[in-house]
C-alpha cells in the first residue's frame, strides 16, 4: 500500500495530457448501450462501479474490455484508445478519478453534483 501511495504522489506532481477516445480513426458505434453509445455506457458504468482511486489507465483498460465485448456481441469491432496528446505538455503524469463521496473538501470550492471530481488527489489528505 505504501508503494501505491508513493506512486500516487509522484504522478500527482507531474502533468498529464492524455485522451481516452471511443475508437481510432474508423467509425464507431453510436448505439448499442441503451440511452448511450456502448463507449459512453461502459465509461459511466466503470465510474459508477468504482469505490476507490481509479487511475486513467485503469479506467481505459476496464472501459475497453466492456466496449470490445459489447461490440463483438453486435458483430462489430471497436477498440477505445488512450494516449498522450502530442505537443500538449504531457510529462507522463496520470489522471485520478475519485468517487464523489471521496471528494476532498477545499476552501472556496463549491461541490457540484457529478459522478467524479476533477480536483487533484493527495493521498492521506482529509
Amino acid at each position: 500500500m505504501a508503494a501505491r501511495v508513493k506512486w500516487y504522489k509522484a504522478m500527482n506532481r507531474i502533468r498529464a495530457r492524455t485522451a481516452l477516445t471511443s475508437g481510432g480513426v474508423k467509425p464507431v458505434l453510436d448505439t448499442g448501450g441503451g440511452e448511450h453509445s456502448i463507449f459512453a455506457k461502459a465509461f459511466l458504468q466503470v465510474l459508477d462501479d468504482n469505490r476507490d482511486v481509479l487511475d486513467g489507465f485503469r479506467l481505459y483498460w476496464e472501459v475497453q474490455e466492456q466496449v470490445r465485448r459489447s461490440a463483438a456481441a453486435l458483430r462489430s469491432n471497436q477498440i477505445p484508445q488512450y494516449a498522450p496528446l502530442k505537443y500538449a505538455g504531457h510529462e507522463s503524469g496520470e489522471f485520478f478519478f475519485l468517487p464523489a463521496s471521496e471528494t476532498v473538501r477545499r476552501p472556496g470550492v463549491v461541490p457540484r453534483k457529478r459522478h467524479y471530481t476533477g480536483l487533484p488527489y493527495t493521498p492521506g489528505q482529509s
